[in-house]
């Protein structure tokens, strides 16, 4: 079966409406591990 270029960018576009939602949500949890504002190895005196 050989793919044509329209039925290629149809894949792509299923794949990236499906994986959208992901990519979302793991967007939001990779924020909850983020540095806090002073890191200990930046106290000032």
């Amino acid at each position: 079966m050989s793919f044509t270029r329209r039925n290629l960018l149809l894949l792509a576009a299923a794949i990236g409406i499906a994986a959208g939602p992901v990519a979302a949500y793991a967007q939001e949890t990779l924020n909850v591990g983020a540095y806090p504002t002073n890191p200990p190895f930046e106290y000032k005196n």
